[in-house]
């Protein structure tokens, strides 16, 4: 964990809203005990990897986005996530994006997916860029 926090702060960008110190790691541990709790038979270097995601991907900007997918790598060699089962969620999105007038588009769509996974894990969310570009 403190590997990772580690890699991201000397390899990724710096950027203001990019936090490893240990308000990170908490927040990750966090996740990680959610996800043990949902999930109590799976291994934990998938927990942490997923918890590490959860977490911090919401937050990078573009090109951050393939180093920090790098360092996971290097760090978890072998370890592969099962993919997220959003299907509800998605169904429910693309509905409001129709009755709102709004064209459901699959970024869009994904950032409202990541809005709502810092949200179920931070107490606060800010918008400190243009629209659809939150940052925690």
């Amino acid at each position: 964990m403190c590997c990772a926090c580690f890699s991201f702060s000397e390899q990724l960008s710096s950027q203001t809203h990019y936090d490893y110190g240990m308000r990170a790691v908490i927040s990750v541990l966090r996740a990680a005990g959610a996800v043990k709790q949902k999930y109590p038979e799976e291994r934990e270097d998938v927990l942490m990897l997923k918890s590490l995601k959860d977490v911090n991907l919401p937050k990078f900007l573009a090109h951050d986005v393939p180093l920090f997918e790098g360092i996971l790598m290097d760090l978890f060699p072998g370890v592969e996530l099962p993919p997220p089962d959003y299907d509800i969620m998605t169904v429910r999105i693309k509905d409001n994006c129709v009755k709102m007038n709004l064209q459901p588009h699959p970024v869009y769509v994904e950032k409202v997916m990541m809005l709502m996974m810092i949200q179920l894990l931070l107490h606060i969310c800010c918008s400190c860029s243009g629209l659809c570009k939150n940052k925690t």
